[in-house]
């Protein structure tokens, strides 16, 4: 190890500066900081090694960054525990629009974890599984207490979404009651559009029309 190195950690007041580089590479590498730990606890700790594992992970920086993160561990610095990655937004949203029910083990336990920690993400998770599980299982009983509680709660973006269904609530109510779905005549609509787009510009209206008659 270089002087350069030895007096960085010797003159380091916290661990964290110990371990501090390049803002930008740092910010880079620190998505893959549990992998490298993994496996220098493992027993590897070639740096050329273990940038090759992560780059094929995603990784997009340099060897150089790579060998400059674990210089505090081959120094006998110990990093702290990382926390788990938030998870993504298109991950949340995936989870709180799911049924409970469709959600894996690890999912209703990830979205717990969040939920517990911000009482927003709870209250619409609690209102938006309300409403899929009225939703799937047509019970139409349960919309006006759903959308007065809704209502009620300071959650613009569903409340927004509950005025709509109100200006509506005709048609809701029967979507939820009702066994009838549009389902057949939305893929009669899909066919058709299908061949207009197959013969636009390519025939006269005689032989769509006679191919929509056909199929």
């Amino acid at each position: 190890m270089s002087d350069k190195t030895v007096r960085k950690f010797r003159h380091a007041a916290t661990v964290d500066q110990a371990f501090a580089g390049p803002r930008q590479s740092i910010k880079q590498i620190e998505r893959f900081a549990s992998s490298l730990l993994d496996r220098w606890n493992q027993g590897v700790h070639d740096g050329s090694v273990l940038h090759t594992e992560i780059t094929e992970l995603g990784y997009r920086g340099s060897s150089r960054s790579v060998r400059r993160y674990l210089q505090p561990l081959r120094a006998g610095l110990s990093r702290p525990q990382l926390p788990p990655p938030p998870p993504k937004v298109r991950e949340m949203a995936k989870w709180i629009t799911s049924h409970p029910d469709h959600l894996s083990e690890e999912e209703a336990a990830a979205l717990a974890q969040v939920t517990t920690r911000s009482t927003v993400l709870e209250r619409l998770s609690t209102h938006v599984t309300a409403f899929t599980e009225m939703f799937t299982g047509r019970h139409g009983d349960r919309l006006e207490n759903w959308l007065a509680t809704t209502e009620a709660d300071d959650l613009p973006q569903l409340q927004a979404f509950a005025r709509g269904i109100r200006r509506d609530h005709a048609a809701v109510l029967a979507a939820l009651t009702l066994p009838h779905s549009s389902g057949p005549v939305e893929g009669n609509v899909c066919r058709v559009k299908a061949l207009k787009r197959q013969m636009f510009g390519r025939a006269n209206l005689d032989l769509p029309k006679k191919r929509i008659l056909l199929s």
